[in-house]
């Protein structure tokens, strides 16, 4: 509505708003209950389109004149005028964003947009084009692949283990039991609501050594217990053997997964799909290995190697296998037998200096982590196939100068990727070619972005001309020779410093993110002092090794003219919301009517051209009609004061808030070192140099201590309750912390684990050690239930230990290995789509792997110490040991 047409006519942009408002209307009008039936009274006048609109009577006289809508105005039937741009490969395009819905599964979907795209492709003009990007699906396929083969290639290293060390009916029976309680377990986990996804794959995986673990106990005791042809009997005698502490270690291993499970933040709910896989399995490997393998074993009978003389030749290679292994297994048996009792022996008599030297390892592990030789990042940085690169210049920047910001960062892109073209650092695809290009595709977006903001209220996408994001889609891992994240640091610096931009970081992650990897907020009452503050902690921030895209966490508002009302407009019979009205009619438009059409919503607003609003000198001689016909220009009707406009105001406790943010280099820093050195100098600073500011670590930092307060809760809570069922397994109060002493050495591993294999410690490496004190509670509990057992046949307490441990430590070493080797594929797998996995299957499968031979040494000696500190007692009473009644052995569940 041009502003000549208003004054030709008289007519504001309000009254043509509300006379647009009464001719569009859809209103029923009641009800007539004539004789002949009820009939409807309905008012139907909505109009839907452009075209309604123009006959719309404005102004009608009593000699039949009348003025329409489209004799003074344009009907345009469009969409909002946005500031919202996207340009793919320097070309402009619309981005259509596929989701899958209900039941519907991603490679699915992503085929059918595949199919989709190749028909209409030949139905499109040369010069318009279909390009997919950014197919997650590819992601999940890969995944799924990746998982799947290193599940396939755990699961035939854990049959193999155990047919090295069993017999192979036995290894047989044993591995079958994987294969039911897996099965079983997809009856169960669909009830907890679980899916099949990379998690529950990994849960999987993570649980397909530890499985087994009930089951070659029970195997391995029937089988000791063979003698002559009376299976029968050693399938029974074996199995009660073992009932009782395989039954306790199977719950106190589901009571160690529990904390997995009430994890708060996006970090729980990331992970809790592991302990709903792992505890139906182990429940139903538990009755599988008590119920069924005894019977299957039954009908196994026990091979012997005939003597030299009377030994026959065979071709069969399986019989062959089958002697090998024999041999094999005879001759482990016979190195434990004349090896193991001396050595345990000697330790168990020098048990003080034993317990001693393994709590200096523990030690050492402990200092090497608090000493930072190696780091501990809270979610470790994955590198996916994309790398982004954010802009957010000052509020009210022209979209023009987004726009070449964008296409400067665009131009570093390619520049970078013809770099490492031209350096050779492309692999050959499968087909032998060789990739002329690192990039799939460059998309810039200008009008909308995740600024990366995190604190009270931030972290959603900012829209508006300021800020846009460029998206760089890499080649396949597998067709090149460098990580996403060189690719960034090149990009980050191939860009370097952009005058008048507020923010430009750059980011490659696909893993989880709690948030800012450091992030302070800043509390205050007033805007300055906490404006100052802020500039100055991010200052220092800035002077840290591996700290960029630093952010104080001000943005300066558009520029804004406030009006106020003059007297003079006054007295004109001119109102402050008749002033309002006009003057957001003129600029934002007069809201006529807002009405559903199909799927959308349309609104119908009256407003100038765009050529009528766009420039300052538009405001400034904008005419105000008064109530009386006539017209005044606004600097007659307002005081026009220039000010800036608020971004945002944060409040926390009605306290002005806000919040400084960097990103770190991993491979230099973490965020704890840079949070602890803050904590130390500047902060402390900068609070005493401003009263009433206070500080707050947030983003990752807070999820991090909020996690960890969790996790050690709940894990506090699931020891305590390991302790009151190894209590009335053991009948005793002193038993269960013998098995409870070798946990801790745990990190003793995960350490060394780690430290093999190049990583660094990460929330999800505490999560392997939590999941692993439940196995290694297991392997002391199988052998301080085999010491009562010979306690109670009437032997000695040294002949006891010695004899326990040796009876024991064929199973303890056979489920350590079938747990190390199930995790192995996924230790070693350098595949960027399970690098966020590895740290915690390092934790469980280096921790299990060296505090199994911890707890044969640990558990002995402290339960030798655990009978000095019981003669102690005695003797401080007045009791004499040697004369004291002897103490009946505990037996787990009362044999």
């Amino acid at each position: 509505m041009p502003a000549d047409n208003l004054r030709r006519y008289g007519l504001t942009l309000p009254q043509i708003s509300t006379a647009v408002r009464a001719a569009s209307i859809d209103l029923p009008g009641g009800s007539v209950k004539t004789e002949g039936g009820e009939v409807l009274v309905r008012t139907t006048e909505r109009r839907d389109y452009g075209e309604e609109f123009r006959d719309i009577t404005l102004i009608a006289r009593a000699d039949g004149t009348r003025v329409r809508l489209r004799d003074v105005a344009t009907v345009v039937d469009g969409f909002r005028e946005t500031d919202e741009e996207l340009y793919y490969n320097g070309q402009p395009a619309i981005d259509l964003q596929v989701y899958r819905v209900g039941e519907e599964v991603p490679l699915q979907v992503s085929s059918a947009v595949y199919d989709l795209v190749e028909r209409r492709q030949d139905t499109l003009p040369d010069s318009v084009g279909l390009s997919i990007v950014n197919d997650e699906s590819e992601e999940y396929r890969a995944r799924l692949s990746i998982l799947g083969k290193n599940g396939l290639i755990g699961l035939l290293l854990v049959v193999t283990v155990l047919g090295i060390f069993l017999r192979p009916a036995v290894a047989f029976w044993v591995s079958l039991g994987i294969f039911i309680s897996f099965c079983g377990s997809f009856f169960l986990i669909p009830i907890l609501g679980v899916s099949l996804n990379m998690i529950s794959l990994f849960a999987f995986i993570l649980v397909l050594g530890i499985a087994v673990d009930d089951a070659v106990v029970v195997g391995e005791a029937i089988f000791y217990h063979r003698r002559g042809d009376n299976r029968l009997e050693a399938a029974i005698v074996g199995t009660r053997e073992v009932l009782t502490p395989v039954t306790f270690a199977v719950l106190t291993t589901i009571i160690a997964f529990i904390p997995l499970a009430i994890v708060p933040g996006i970090t729980g709910k990331f992970f809790r799909n592991i302990p709903f896989i792992v505890i139906p399995v182990l429940l139903l490997s538990l009755i599988e290995s008590v119920f069924i393998l005894p019977a299957h074993l039954r009908h196994v009978g026990r091979t012997k190697l005939r003597g030299r003389k009377g030994r026959r030749r065979s071709l069969n290679p399986f019989k062959k296998l089958g002697a090998l292994q024999l041999r094999f297994s005879e001759w482990v048996e016979r190195v434990i037998a004349g090896q193991v009792p001396p050595i345990i022996r000697r330790l168990v008599r020098d048990r003080y200096l034993t317990v001693a030297v393994m709590f200096s390892g523990l030690v050492v592990a402990v200092s090497i982590v608090a000493g930072g030789h190696i780091k501990f990042n809270f979610f470790p940085r994955i590198e996916g196939e994309f790398a982004n690169g954010v802009i957010e210049l000052p509020f009210g920047a022209p979209v023009a100068d987004t726009r070449e910001v964008a296409r400067r960062m665009t131009q570093a892109a390619e520049e970078v990727g013809a770099e490492f073209v031209a350096e050779g650092r492309m692999r050959r695809r499968a087909d032998g070619s060789m990739p002329d290009t690192v990039l799939e595709g460059l998309r810039a977006r200008i009008g909308s972005a995740d600024t990366g903001a995190f604190g009270p209220g931030q972290g959603f996408p900012t829209t508006g001309g300021h800020v846009g994001v460029v998206t760089a889609y890499l080649v396949p891992d597998a067709e090149r020779e460098f990580g996403s994240a060189e690719f960034t640091a090149r990009w980050r610096e191939r860009v370097g410093e952009v005058s008048g931009v507020d923010r430009l970081s750059f980011d490659f992650n696909t893993g989880p993110s709690a948030g800012a990897k450091v992030s302070v907020q800043l509390e205050h009452t007033q805007t300055p002092p906490l404006e100052a503050a802020a500039a100055r902690v991010a200052a220092s921030l800035a002077t840290y090794n591996g700290v960029f895209d630093v952010d104080d966490g001000f943005k300066v508002g558009k520029p804004q003219l406030d009006l106020v009302l003059k007297p003079a407009a006054k007295g004109l019979g001119l109102t402050e919301r008749a002033l309002a009205a006009q003057v957001r009619g003129a600029f934002f438009g007069a809201e006529a009517s807002r009405q559903q059409r199909g799927r959308d919503e349309l609104r119908v607003y009256v407003r100038l051209p765009r050529e009528e609003r766009d420039s300052v000198h538009a405001i400034e001689n904008l005419l105000i009609r008064t109530p009386g016909g006539g017209e005044i220009p606004l600097h007659q009707a307002a005081y026009v004061r220039p000010g800036r406009s608020f971004t945002e105001i944060l409040r926390v406790d009605g306290r002005r808030t806000v919040t400084v943010t960097a990103d770190i280099d991993p491979t230099a820093t973490t965020g704890n070192d840079i949070r602890a050195a803050l904590a130390r100098t500047i902060l402390p600073e900068v609070v005493a140099d401003t009263p009433g500011l206070t500080f707050t670590f947030s983003g990752e930092q807070e999820a991090q201590a909020e996690a960890v307060t969790s996790l050690t809760g709940s894990l506090i809570v699931a020891m305590l309750a390991m302790y009151a069922l190894m209590a009335v397994a053991f009948r005793s109060y002193l038993q269960p912390l013998v098995v409870l002493s070798a946990v801790p050495f745990g990190m003793f591993g995960a350490v060394v684990g780690h430290l093999i294999m190049g990583y660094d410690l990460s929330f999800l490496s505490i999560f392997g050690l939590v999941a692993l004190s439940g196995v290694v509670v297991n392997d002391s509990l199988v052998l301080i239930d085999a010491v009562n057992q010979l306690r109670s046949e009437g032997r000695s307490l040294l002949d006891s230990v010695v004899g326990g441990v040796t009876r024991r430590v064929r199973p303890v070493i056979l489920t350590s290995l079938t747990t190390f080797f199930g995790l192995m594929p996924i230790i070693l797998e350098r595949s960027n789509q399970a690098q966020w996995l590895v740290p915690m299957a390092l934790s469980l499968g280096f921790g299990v792997l060296f505090v199994t031979g911890i707890a044969l040494v640990l558990v002995p000696c402290t339960y030798m110490m655990v009978d000095d500190l019981k003669n102690g007692l005695r003797w401080l009473v007045g009791m004499s040991p040697e004369a004291a009644e002897p103490e009946p052995a505990p037996q787990p569940g009362g044999r």
